[in-house]
């Protein structure tokens, strides 16, 4: 699998930072592999999958349960939380992947290769890539978005020699935005222990990459997206700079913003 040889770099929030828009500016980059928006992939699935826990699991029907756990990633029509189905310039776009297309593609890259997460990982961004008319032999990375360190760890150990991308933001913004939004998403977390988890993730930073050594970089959402500001993230990405990487798109339409932020 060519993929198996593509560097990996994951991007992770330090709070509400804006680190879906810093992917979305990403995704158009034709050297990019990515998923659209944040995939906790490894708790909410490898961890619970049916067909990978069985003995005589088989790749079409791990295909299958994956593609109905995330089939609102997959036709984001049905993404209404991150206002998937709302993309385009006028706001009245979606866009549909061929789910057969997608599963048929993770087959093939598959092969005879072990089913456990590491390979299924790879297998399943390079379908989401030629679903998309991606070319995979020319994709320099894989942007992966695990976005809370406890998904990072489990992530880690498939891949140990994972790159970090930070998105961080003004501290006082970052808190006000983490309480604030959350009680619109969560209200059960309207109460002191969630306080504290948003100033514990603001402080924090990049310890979780000082921890395990790894390289890494941040960006800030105010300087989000200039150019200067993505001309030195492509250049530590290994990746020719795009002026594509100053539009906000998933799967190539225009991204305006989740259903309650402020469009950034």
């Amino acid at each position: 699998m060519h993929l198996r040889n593509t560097p990996m770099v994951a991007l992770i929030t330090t709070g509400r930072t804006g680190s879906d828009f810093l992917q979305s500016l990403l995704d158009s980059h034709p050297q990019i592999s990515t998923f659209n928006g944040h995939f906790a992939v490894y708790s909410e699935f490898f961890e619970n999958s049916v067909t990978i826990k069985s003995k005589d699991s088989r790749v079409c029907d791990v295909a299958d349960e994956f593609i109905g756990k995330y089939i609102y990633k997959l036709i984001s029509r049905y993404d209404i939380q991150e206002a998937k189905d709302k993309l385009g310039e006028n706001f009245d776009e979606s866009f549909t992947i061929d789910t057969l297309e997608f599963k048929n593609n993770i087959v093939l890259l598959m092969g005879e290769e072990v089913i456990n997460s590491h390979n299924l990982l790879l297998a399943i961004y390079g379908a989401y890539s030629l679903c998309i008319g991606q070319d995979i032999i020319k994709l320099k990375i894989i942007m992966h978005h695990p976005h809370l360190d406890y998904e990072f760890k489990l992530f880690y150990k498939d891949f140990p020699n994972v790159r970090i991308i930070f998105s961080s933001r003004d501290p006082r913004a970052n808190f006000c935005s983490h309480v604030e939004h959350f009680r619109k998403y969560y209200p059960s977390h309207d109460n002191q222990r969630h306080l504290y988890n948003c100033f514990k993730m603001a402080i924090e930073d990049s310890e979780l990459a000082d921890y395990y050594k790894l390289q890494y970089t941040a960006t800030r959402l105010e300087d989000l997206p200039r150019k200067d500001t993505m001309q030195r993230l492509a250049e530590w990405l290994n990746i020719k700079y795009s002026d594509s990487m100053l539009r906000s798109t998933w799967a190539g339409l225009d991204w305006h913003g989740d259903r309650i932020s402020n469009k950034v």
